[in-house]
């Protein structure tokens, strides 16, 4: 059981740490936009603060919320180590990469065909929401293949 706690103690430090990291990018991108002319958009700072604040968030409310139960603690290490579930997680993993590959191949042709005049050129917002669809559709087929195969594989 010592090992078990060990290691939450150590996920818990780990999400504290993503959470701090979080409120230290987000402060900063407050203070580049007021009070700085910087050269690009310094909400980027702060987006990439929320990001991290989030999964730190997540992971300390997940093992904070285990810890009195040995049971829940058991049952979550285990959770977390079982081969079957790194496989269907590597699985589809693959599968979201090969959509990601695809769809960023294809915006690559786009824009070369338009180079050249063959195909129109798109515009900056069309290509930022494909852009933007290129990382939430690979998220979406990687949920949605482990929801499918720890149901029928």
């Amino acid at each position: 059981m010592t090992n078990q706690l060990g290691y939450l103690h150590r996920r818990v430090r780990a999400g504290w740490g993503l959470l701090a990291l979080g409120a230290v990018l987000f402060a900063a991108g407050l203070i580049l936009q007021f009070l700085f002319v910087v050269p690009f958009n310094a909400r980027i700072v702060s987006g990439l603060g929320i990001f991290f604040a989030g999964l730190g968030l997540g992971q300390v409310l997940r093992y904070r919320a285990t810890r009195s139960n040995r049971q829940a603690v058991a049952r979550l290490i285990n959770e977390e180590h079982d081969e079957r579930n790194h496989l269907i997680r590597g699985q589809a993993g693959s599968r979201a990469f090969w959509v990601s590959l695809a769809m960023t191949y294809a915006a690559l042709m786009w824009l070369s065909f338009a180079s050249s005049g063959s195909l129109p050129t798109p515009t900056p917002d069309g290509l930022w929401y494909y852009l933007a669809a290129a990382v939430i559709v690979p998220f979406i087929v990687y949920a949605g293949s482990i929801l499918y195969e720890e149901k029928y594989g």
